[in-house]
């Protein structure tokens, strides 16, 4: 009954216009704040998800991306570049650290993760 309901009815299934020329086979019928393709887009400029980089709307994680000193001093985390400064930053975060190395790519997603984003400054 179901099936036959929708091949009489004039349901049109059209994908909206950003993931209609990728996803040609697919047809669900959305819109394009609804549309999964979008919503699925990670953008590594401020760390979320729904846009492709080129279309990310934070202004103030694209000058930090591109290296222009932010004119606010709040957008920077200014950490001693020592082991134990960056194992307490941390640490002070919730954060569990681990090998040296990782404890600086864990640091560096902090940082990106923070709203807005800040730069890291290892100082001495």
């Amino acid at each position: 009954m179901f099936w036959a309901d929708m091949a009489t009815s004039n349901l049109s299934l059209e994908m909206c216009d950003y993931c209609s020329h990728t996803l040609k086979s697919v047809s669900i019928k959305h819109g394009r704040l609804e549309c999964p393709y979008r919503r699925s887009m990670y953008c590594p400029v401020c760390v979320g998800y729904g846009h492709s980089p080129s279309t990310c709307p934070n202004k103030v994680a694209w000058a930090l991306r591109a290296g222009k000193m932010p004119t606010e001093a709040n957008l920077e985390l200014r950490v001693v570049d020592t082991e134990e400064a960056v194992r307490a930053m941390l640490k002070g975060n919730g954060i569990q650290p681990g090998s040296k190395k990782e404890n600086k790519k864990m640091l560096r997603d902090l940082a990106n993760s923070m709203q807005p984003p800040r730069m890291i400054i290892f100082t001495k």
